[in-house]
């Protein structure tokens, strides 16, 4: 199934050729991306990569204006298709997501990007995800019925609400689901080459791995020792090459501390999420750890989750599911006797979180939970290589990974690192952490 939310279900029978050769402006309007889009939009958060932030900010409110969703902007059937009413939106012919018409439904305008979110737009924001939640469900349910397929693939940029993903795998209709990682439009690449692959030269299909054929989705860029010692010697940095178990232990003592450590290792992800191999790692048990790694880290919202990290044969130990999540793409509440020991927060903190397995190497013990980020910095994309250039001519280039160690000054421009607590390098493994005053 397709999840970038078009409404238009393909049938069988007499109606295949009315739902199947609608226009492509019909099939554009009607998405149910467009919806979560215009609501990302609405609260204040920018259209295309501001989705995530309203999925992160709707478990911190209620769903109140779900039914005014439903009464006035769309129309779902049991099936799970459904309308938009073109009328609050102005994406196709006007240059806003919304129309008045939105904003005079719901009695608030449109948030300010530099306002804080109130309490409003975190109701806003819990009421379009279960609005998507519902029609998913419905999707998801009937397809089921109609096909009796027991496993299911989701793809589209819809397929990325981690959220809804949960709630489908409990629904428990399918006995397995599967996420393309990349499954917003950068999968596109991806699916165009294996369309060429096996459909214009006609390969054999021979998955790489017995479980899934994209093995962790491991396609970016990897280092050699040797060009990252050189990177890093003619950036003045200092820096220790250690053996692995020496890395592990350090590393594992650096989180127990309380440090946050910066994860660099293989080659990259491809995707939007960080999946071990360019990771910001921090200790899941620290009550302030989200709030450190947000405002002094990454320098973005203090409410945005961070997903814990967990081997694979211990998930159910301590999350509510018993299927693999590699890909961060499924949510899973928190075991009821482990919520209060680790998280201080309420049932919305378990449903923001998920679960696991790291990448090819992890500092993780046999009980332990770590939390993991990717970006360095609110707008910034997740760091390839293991060194950077400075964004000021004036500045010394900095050694960068998914951690940028000048903490990215409000002004966006590079500064000195702060104190280097450890860095510790190993071939196709680095790691390194960094002392919090």
């Amino acid at each position: 199934m397709t999840a970038s939310g078009s409404g238009a279900r393909p049938r069988q029978g007499s109606d295949a050729v009315t739902s199947s050769v609608s226009s492509a402006s019909s099939i554009f309007r009607i998405q149910l991306g467009l919806l979560y889009s215009a609501v990302t939009s609405y609260t204040g958060f920018k259209v295309n990569s501001g989705e995530y932030k309203v999925m992160g900010l709707a478990p911190y409110g209620e769903p109140r204006y779900a039914s005014t969703v439903l009464d006035h902007i769309v129309d779902i059937k049991p099936d799970g298709s459904f309308r938009l009413d073109q009328s609050y939106f102005d994406y196709c012919t006007g240059l806003s997501m919304t129309s008045p018409k939105f904003a005079a439904l719901f009695g608030e305008p449109v948030r300010a990007p530099e306002a804080p979110p109130t309490q409003f737009h975190m109701d806003m924001a819990a009421s379009v995800q279960k609005v998507t939640e519902e029609v998913m469900l419905r999707l998801t349910r009937s397809l089921q019925a109609e096909t009796g397929a027991s496993n299911l693939c989701l793809a589209g940029g819809v397929a990325l609400n981690c959220v809804a993903n949960g709630k489908i795998l409990r629904d428990a209709k399918f006995k397995k689901i599967w996420i393309q990682p990349a499954a917003g439009d950068a999968g596109g690449a991806l699916g165009a080459a294996l369309s060429a692959y096996y459909g214009f030269l006609n390969q054999p299909r021979q998955p790489a791995c017995a479980a899934d054929g994209m093995c962790g989705a491991y396609l970016g860029p990897a280092f050699l020792q040797e060009d990252i010692d050189r990177r890093l010697a003619e950036a003045g940095a200092r820096f220790d090459s250690v053996d692995t178990p020496t890395m592990l232990a350090r590393t594992a003592q650096d989180l127990a501390a309380g440090r946050a450590v910066g994860w660099f290792q293989g080659r990259m992800e491809f995707g939007p999420r960080a999946l071990g191999a360019r990771s910001i790692l921090g200790d899941a048990r620290s009550p302030t750890m989200q709030k450190t790694l947000n405002l002094r880290v990454k320098y973005r919202e203090c409410f945005r989750p961070f997903a814990p990290s967990i081997l694979s044969e211990h998930v159910s130990e301590w999350f509510e599911i018993e299927a693999a999540s590699p890909y961060m793409l499924m949510v899973a509440d928190i075991v009821q006797g482990r919520r209060r020991s680790t998280t201080a927060q309420d049932r919305r903190g378990s449903e923001s979180t998920s679960s696991m397995p790291f990448g090819p190497r992890s500092p993780l013990s046999r009980t332990s939970i770590i939390r993991r980020a990717s970006r360095p910095c609110i707008g910034r994309p997740i760091q390839s290589t293991p060194l950077c250039s400075s964004s000021s001519a004036n500045s010394p280039a900095v050694l960068c990974s998914s951690i940028r160690l000048s903490m990215c000054a409000a002004s966006r421009s590079c500064a000195r690192p702060r104190t280097l607590f450890a860095a510790f390098w190993v071939p196709t493994l680095s790691a390194w952490s960094l002392a919090m005053p």
